[in-house]
């Protein structure tokens, strides 16, 4: 368990490091190296302080539940980035109605900045022209694009504008149809 969280922690890190300013050439192998310290505080829920080439970033997590993690960042500027995700998401924001009977995988919120991001994937076992009609229906004048490569099918579809945009994306994959819901809604 203690190696999944420090996996984790890595992962975290990494995507911390490329969203708030990444590393400098010249430093990379020791900042990386000090990088890898500070992440394996995380996996002890300490808070990590990560070098970054726009300054210090400070990256906290907290574990709620068996697959549920919250990450919180403050970079260098002040601002702060929330992540908050797992199996069992929050989807009061996701603003996009779930497929009947489709099983949940994962949601998650990004919050920081001037968009929140709300995503959710499902799965479910209907045929995929059954689902697909279902969000044609929903979104009528929408941009959709679908694409079809053997047995793999996509439908996506794009709604809404910059201020409040919905994705639904939903794959084949041999027996099994994925529904991934993205809501991007920019803050006022």
């Amino acid at each position: 368990m203690a190696c999944r969280a420090l996996l984790v922690a890595c992962c975290v890190v990494s995507m911390a490091t490329v969203m708030l300013g990444g590393c400098s050439k010249a430093k990379e192998a020791a900042t990386d190296l000090r990088n890898v310290g500070e992440a394996a505080k995380l996996a002890q829920g300490e808070t990590a302080r990560l070098q970054t080439e726009n300054g210090v970033v400070e990256v906290q997590a907290q574990k709620q539940g068996e697959d549920q993690v919250t990450v919180k960042t403050t970079g260098p500027d002040g601002k702060q980035v929330t992540y908050q995700g797992g199996k069992q998401g929050d989807l009061s924001k996701l603003g996009i109605e779930i497929y009947p009977g489709a099983k949940q995988e994962q949601a998650s919120t990004v919050s920081g900045g001037d968009t929140d991001v709300t995503q959710a994937q499902f799965t479910t076992s209907d045929a995929f022209g059954k689902v697909a009609q279902f969000y044609k229906d929903k979104y009528k004048d929408a941009a959709l694009s679908e694409m079809s490569t053997g047995e793999h099918k996509t439908l996506t579809i794009q709604a809404g504008d910059e201020k409040d945009m919905k994705i639904i994306i939903v794959t084949q994959e041999e027996d099994l149809i994925k529904i991934l819901l993205q809501h991007h809604a920019k803050k006022q």
